[in-house]
């Protein structure tokens, strides 16, 4: 799987945008949830209770479609590193 960085994205904190090869799908979570598909990720750094960074599937203009995060973790201060966590080469 690879993930080309796209572009910084204004998250009011360190926040990049990638294009994945393969779509992203996640069926519903909960009741009133729809199912999202998209090819595009935003991995987003942020240290407002200690550092982590998460990642949410996001449109091709680099906004976020569901604030659930799919990826990231605690003490990570790279957007990349958790694109890379995720199983993707970044090209």
């Amino acid at each position: 799987m690879f993930a080309e960085f796209i572009k910084n994205v204004d998250f009011g904190n360190k926040a990049e945008l990638y294009k994945i090869d393969t779509p992203f799908i996640q069926e519903p979570r909960w009741e009133g949830d729809e199912r999202i598909e998209t090819e595009y990720l935003i991995s987003s750094t942020a240290s407002i209770f200690g550092v982590e960074t998460l990642v949410f599937p996001a449109t091709e203009k680099g906004e976020v479609i569901n604030f659930g995060d799919i990826g990231g973790r605690k003490g990570l201060a790279d957007p990349a590193t958790a694109i890379e966590e995720m199983g993707y080469v970044i090209k």
